[in-house]
């Protein structure tokens, strides 16, 4: 498991908002639930200034990077 950060929250936003835009259509009811979760998780993360939770940011960093499917092994629990 990694420590992340809000930058790294942040970073991970951008790349997921870039994948948005070539997705494949039959991936829109997955993409429109990640998309939602993960805005409310970053609002909230920048509502208090840090990430408070290293093990749900975690499992949401598991959830996009495999979304994009991109390797989300680094994140994995130990």
């Amino acid at each position: 498991m990694r420590d992340i950060t809000l930058q790294d929250v942040r970073d991970l936003r951008e790349r997921f908002d870039q994948y948005l835009q070539t997705a494949e259509q039959h991936q829109f009811v997955l993409l429109v639930m990640v998309d939602g979760k993960f805005r409310n998780t970053l609002k909230h993360y920048e509502e208090i200034g840090q990430v408070d939770d290293q093990k749900d940011a975690n499992a949401m960093f598991r959830v996009v990077l495999k979304t994009m499917g991109q390797d989300f092994s680094e994140y994995m629990e130990e």
